[in-house]
């Protein structure tokens, strides 16, 4: 699973679960690639779980192609976004603009709802929730916002650019996604915030740029720096143990000052995997110490 609704219809025991579930995303993009062929690599394992791919922005840039602002920035915001092969990997600056763009459409669509001004609750939106509202109708969506769908999205586009313009600067060639100002992954130690600047140093690992989000396979979460997802993924070839490849984060020591405090760190943080030997002679051949 990918922490979707798994629970069948008609359940009859809904008092022994919970209600709350990710969107289907995960599990849609996960069924479309085993869905794909019946043999998979160990390879194509490891590229599936790292998996970036975006099913919510192939959707909600289908919606973009049909809006007709004459902004030269949105236009050419688009441009780059209609091109885009919807993957958001650490390199790619179409990934910063859709990524800012569907944070500035839940902010207007809260707004047009008069839910964005409650005290003491942050209301989110559910993105497929999200989504299912903007492919409504063209009358409908109009009544129960307000405003036309294209107006929002298009909006939503100057608004979006607005902020990274402020964040990342006027230049569009830097706004690449995996970057501390933007997707990253900080680990903070508890004691961070009460050491010295040396320790805390020595405490923290990172930053590293980061790339997905809370829908892709690979979830990196809604925050900009990554604040959950696997940090333990596992590769088992049965015909052969000793195949078997891993990927943790930071490393297999508690101790700051021990070399193995971070050492898996950079690995993890760019998606590649490590032997995980299962064989004794195997393991003795390759362990600094028995």
């Amino acid at each position: 699973t990918a922490n979707e609704n798994r629970t069948p219809p008609g359940y009859p025991y809904m008092n022994t679960i919970g209600y709350s579930w990710a969107d289907s995303y995960r599990a849609d993009r996960i069924k479309e690639v085993l869905g794909s062929t019946n043999k998979f690599s160990m390879t194509e394992m490891q590229a599936l779980q790292t998996d970036y791919y975006s099913l919510p922005a192939k959707q909600l840039i289908l919606l973009l192609k049909n809006t007709s602002s004459t902004d030269n920035s949105i236009q050419q915001a688009k441009q780059l976004l209609t091109g885009w092969d919807y993957v958001l990997s650490t390199t790619t600056i179409p990934a910063t603009i859709y990524v800012e763009w569907e944070t500035s459409l839940e902010k207007n669509l809260l707004k047009r709802l008069s839910l964005d001004t409650i005290k003491w609750v942050r209301i989110d939106f559910n993105t497929q929730k999200m989504i299912e509202l903007l492919c409504r109708p063209d009358s409908t969506f109009e009544k129960t916002f307000n405003q036309s769908r294209d107006a929002i999205l298009d909006q939503s586009l100057q608004d979006a650019l607005l902020s990274l313009q402020k964040k990342l600067g006027p230049d569009w060639s830097a706004w690449q996604y995996g970057q501390e100002k933007m997707k990253h992954v900080l680990i903070k130690h508890p004691l961070s915030l009460v050491v010295n600047e040396n320790l805390k140093k020595q405490l923290n690992v990172g930053p590293a740029p980061r790339g997905g989000n809370a829908n892709t396979v690979n979830s990196t979460g809604g925050n900009l720096n990554q604040s959950h997802g696997a940090s333990f993924r596992i590769i088992v070839d049965c015909s052969d143990w000793d195949l078997t490849l891993a990927t943790n984060s930071p490393g297999q020591s508690g101790d700051p000052g021990n070399l193995h405090y971070r050492d898996l760190f950079e690995l993890w943080s760019r998606n590649q995997y490590f032997p995980l030997y299962f064989s004794r002679e195997k393991i003795i051949t390759n362990s600094e110490t028995v």
